[in-house]
């Protein structure tokens, strides 16, 4: 039998104020975020560019927001450890943090699930872009390849590999010089270091290494005393503090793309309306004068135009990038 028109009028009204009822808390809260400390990680030592970060934000949080932040030095495995206490952390906007390209681009793409520890897009909330980097391939200044061509030409005729280092196995240098190879047809056997100090300094020691494939804010202290040379940056348009290096597309390699950047996100369910105040809040704080000469300065791009929907956009693509390159490359990190 067919309701009376009464009834199904009233139970619509139910069904909405029903819908209401459970919205009216969230929007309440949203209201008064917030309300207790604000807790930033920062997945690496203290001292370094994220931790600096992470502190310069927090500071600009307590102005912008009228609360406390805290900053938590949560280091180890590659800034994995932080990584997944936020993962694992509540959705209610009070635990955030600086994460980068290798968190959230690099090491997904690498390591299994169970070993990488979190869903890098499942377990977030992402916020906002705060700065990029291309990465670089850099030689010796006294490197008998002037040009990319130069290397390109020597290694075809040969057959010989590229031996190049980087920072580490699965980092985002490892993960490039494939991608480099893959694109140039060259052979790249990769030397892993611990860390972009090591690898500058054994490329400076006259070793065996031919060039060193990294985020170029490691070695601009080397770049600009004219130690070394870089023959191509993967980045789309050639970066402004180094306005005569060429990119990898200039030279007839468009598909080299390769990107260290930092970012700002939380862990998941946070509520939209407070997600879009902190993209709001980063944002502005990443177009202020001094924030922006202070990431020039360490050879990275000041972004902080994307919304939040862009941002993760963006991780998604980093990840899906990467994935693809360690596939037809054949890494394997346990």
């Amino acid at each position: 039998m067919e309701e009376p028109d009464m009834i199904k009028t009233n139970r619509r009204q139910f069904l909405a104020t029903g819908v209401g009822l459970a919205a009216a808390p969230m929007f309440t809260y949203a209201q008064t975020w917030p309300s207790k400390p604000i807790r930033i990680v920062a997945a690496y030592a203290p001292g370094g560019s994220i931790d600096a970060m992470a502190r310069w934000i927090g500071k600009y949080f307590e102005t912008a927001f009228n609360a406390t932040a805290v900053v938590e030095n949560l280091s180890g495995a590659g800034g994995r450890i932080g990584t997944q206490n936020v993962a694992r952390s509540a959705g209610d906007g009070y635990t955030l943090m600086v994460t980068s390209s290798a968190a959230h681009g690099g090491a997904p793409a690498v390591y299994p699930r169970e070993t990488l520890g979190y869903d890098p897009i499942g377990q977030f909330t992402h916020i906002a872009l705060i700065s990029s980097a291309p990465i670089a391939l850099i030689v010796r200044a006294d490197s008998p390849y002037k040009t990319l061509a130069d290397l390109v030409k020597d290694r075809k005729q040969s057959g010989k590999a590229v031996l190049y280092g980087s920072g580490g196995i699965g980092g985002l240098g490892h993960l490039s010089g494939e991608m480099m190879g893959q694109h140039l047809g060259l052979r790249m056997e990769h030397v892993p270091y611990r860390g972009s100090v090591p690898a500058m300094q054994d490329l400076l020691g006259n070793s065996n290494l031919d060039a060193i494939s990294d985020n170029l804010s490691s070695h601009m202290g080397q770049v600009r005393a004219g130690t070394v040379r870089i023959l191509a940056m993967a980045s789309e348009k050639r970066f402004s503090e180094l306005p005569d290096v060429p990119t990898f597309a200039e030279q007839g390699y468009p598909g080299v793309i390769a990107t260290s950047w930092y970012g700002f996100s939380g862990s998941a369910g946070i509520p939209p309306e407070i997600v879009a105040r902190l993209n709001q809040a980063v944002n502005t704080w990443t177009q202020q004068e001094d924030v922006r000469k202070f990431i020039l300065e360490t050879a990275m791009t000041p972004e902080g135009r994307m919304s939040s929907e862009e941002y993760t956009k963006f991780v998604e693509s980093e990840i899906a990038k990467w994935t693809a390159v360690v596939k037809e490359s054949g890494i394997e990190v346990e």
